[in-house]
């Protein structure tokens, strides 16, 4: 949980001005992985100071990304077997090589 963009470091800055400019003032970043790998990230931002409360809901949103993950996975295969498959083009008749 960042509850400013003043703790977030100097390598940071772009991100910093970023986050200013969309006047976020805290925010909660929690990787969700699949499979051992992260390959996503639940991000809740908000505008007034971050709730105290949150950090008593972080294992309920582990729970709520890691389903996140599971559907996104589960649309990506699905999608992946409705592609047709790419089939080699044929050469052009009468060009030779």
């Amino acid at each position: 949980m960042i509850n400013s963009p003043d703790q977030l470091p100097r390598e940071a800055n772009l991100y910093r001005v970023t986050t200013e400019s969309l006047a976020i003032q805290a925010y909660l970043i929690m990787p969700a992985q699949i499979g051992g790998t992260t390959r996503y990230a639940l991000h809740l931002a908000f505008t007034r100071p971050g709730p105290p409360w949150l950090v008593q809901y972080v294992p309920r949103l582990h729970v709520f990304a890691k389903v996140l993950v599971t559907v996104l996975e589960r649309n990506r295969a699905i999608t992946a077997q409705h592609q047709p498959e790419c089939e080699p083009e044929e050469p052009l008749h009468g060009q030779g090589g």
